[in-house]
């Protein structure tokens, strides 16, 4: 949560303390981003978090589309390293029951893992490639 966040807050920037503690007051704190939204049901901020504040980047990002009928697949992803960080989610499951157990980045390839096979080969997976800025 944010402390201080309301939908009238939106648009204003988000700070956070040395302890992780989200607010919308500058006092000692360091700037992370910008509220972009409100969740009203659960009384949330939305924010859109500034990366290049927190010393990384964001490499690319796209969608994998399953295919080979396996619970693994080899996604070719031009310019990702084996140091980058991976941030996934699925864009459409799987028909079959499962779950992302893993994405490994490796030198221009992203190697993403299910709980099972995905023999639909429906599964298509969101992706974002993070690397730390130098």
């Amino acid at each position: 949560s944010v402390t201080g966040a309301s939908i009238s807050t939106i648009g204003q920037p988000v700070f956070a303390s040395d302890g992780n503690t989200f607010t919308t007051s500058r006092g000692g704190n360091s700037k992370i981003g910008r509220q972009v939204g409100w969740d009203a049901d659960n009384s949330l901020a939305i924010v859109d978090f500034d990366v290049y504040a927190a010393g990384v980047e964001i490499v690319t990002k796209g969608t994998a589309s399953w295919s080979g009928s396996g619970a693994s697949l080899a996604h070719p992803v031009t310019g990702v390293l084996a140091t980058d960080t991976i941030l996934y989610g699925f864009r459409n499951a799987p028909t079959q029951a499962a779950y992302i157990t893993k994405a490994v980045p490796t030198a221009d390839t992203i190697t993403f893992t299910l709980s099972a096979a995905n023999t639909s080969d429906d599964a298509e997976i969101d992706y974002v490639v993070l690397r730390t800025a130098a």
